[in-house]
């Protein structure tokens, strides 16, 4: 594990690359920002449900990247957000047995977890879903430390 700043890890997200964003109490909201403003070109977001996150507002921010969200909120569903959206309906069960199965992956996980303990283990916090099968298959974690969870 290295700490780096969040632009830094953004600059780590290569074009192209499969993104699995963590959800609720689990969302990187300042990675999130760095990656609205730094990531390159087709660039594949998936998500759930962001906290601390407008994913409208997000989209037009970050046009480069492609959505995929996994589950449709009333905003999304009410947004008119043209090709950078394009919805993936998948209950939260399905998706992470795609993932155990390999069906469907990701090339970067971000993720929010607490700081690290004496052992270097760190929580995911409470809404762990699917982000516990993504990690376990990913081939780069990035994680923004959030001192409260």
């Amino acid at each position: 594990m290295r700490v780096i700043s969040p632009d830094e890890a953004a600059a780590l997200v290569r074009p192209g690359a499969r993104v699995f964003v963590a959800a609720k109490a689990g969302t990187p909201v300042v990675l999130l920002e760095a990656l609205a403003k730094r990531a390159p070109a087709d660039v594949e977001l998936f998500y759930f449900l962001l906290d601390g996150v407008d994913p409208v507002d997000l989209i037009a921010r970050a046009p480069q990247m492609r959505h995929r969200p996994l589950y449709v909120g009333e905003p999304l569903a009410r947004a008119s957000t043209g090709e950078a959206l394009s919805c993936v309906p998948l209950s939260l069960p399905a998706a992470a047995a795609l993932v155990t199965s390999g069906r469907l992956s990701f090339d970067v996980a971000v993720v929010a977890t607490s700081p690290p303990d004496p052992r270097g283990e760190v929580s995911l916090g409470p809404a762990v879903g699917m982000t516990s099968a993504v990690l376990a298959r990913v081939p780069l974690a990035i994680a923004e430390i959030v001192p409260s969870m």
